[in-house]
């Protein structure tokens, strides 16, 4: 038997509670992905592999954003919550903050894109906003004079710029540690995507270099 509050459950209720709770947290999940995929969002599951992102969702416009879905299961409701989807600078400014570095925390001599719905109304020097579409923006980038163009960011905008065809390079290292969890290099979602290994290096500490190009469909 077991005390709960001023209710006395046997063991067995108590776990099928749980067991009905999990079932309407999938369930909660899925419907929500599902509405979106209706609307024509692309939608892919972390599946319980992140403790609080349940959705990695992109915009019909190529925006990406995250989702974590209650369900309530006595409710039979859950409410919605989008993510930020600009970590990365976020990240920066608040390790910047705790080291007491308030200026130069990016390359002012070059332009910082931070892709976002939702920009601050203050950018910090050398950042530049987009919320366009990511098939525009880099199409319009890439008509600019200049050299070659460095990402930076999660999986969810690498595999946004991946599916528009905006990626020409990856340049990864392989650090030589199992780790058992993390972030993924590129969102899950279908894709079938051939590269072509340009070059490998090692460096004395086990790290390995691998450059590929993306290899384009004819």
């Amino acid at each position: 038997m077991l005390l709960r509050g001023r209710e006395t459950v046997t063991v067995k209720q108590a776990q099928k509670e749980r067991q009905s709770a999990h079932r309407t947290q999938w369930a909660a999940q899925f419907a929500v992905a599902s509405e979106l995929c209706k609307r024509g969002y692309e939608v892919a599951l972390t599946m319980g592999n992140h403790p609080v992102i349940d959705l990695m969702v992109v915009s019909p416009e190529g925006v990406p954003f995250l989702v974590e879905v209650k369900g309530q299961y006595k409710k039979n409701s859950w409410p919605v919550r989008m993510k930020k989807a600009r970590q990365t600078y976020d990240w920066l400014l608040s390790y910047y903050k705790k080291k007491g570095k308030k200026e130069r925390m990016f390359d002012t001599k070059l332009i910082n894109y931070v892709f976002s719905r939702k920009p601050p109304k203050q950018a910090a020097p050398g950042v530049e906003f987009v919320s366009e579409p990511v098939k525009a923006f880099a199409q319009r980038l890439r008509a600019k004079p200049g050299k070659h163009i460095w990402m930076v960011g999660g999986g969810e905008l690498i595999a946004t710029f991946l599916g528009a065809g905006e990626i020409d390079e990856f340049d990864i290292h392989v650090i030589p540690n199992f780790i058992g969890e993390g972030i993924p290099l590129v969102a899950p979602r279908h894709r079938d995507i051939a590269l072509r290994l340009l070059s490998a290096k090692k460096y004395p500490d086990g790290v390995v270099r691998l450059h590929y190009e993306v290899q384009r469909k004819s």
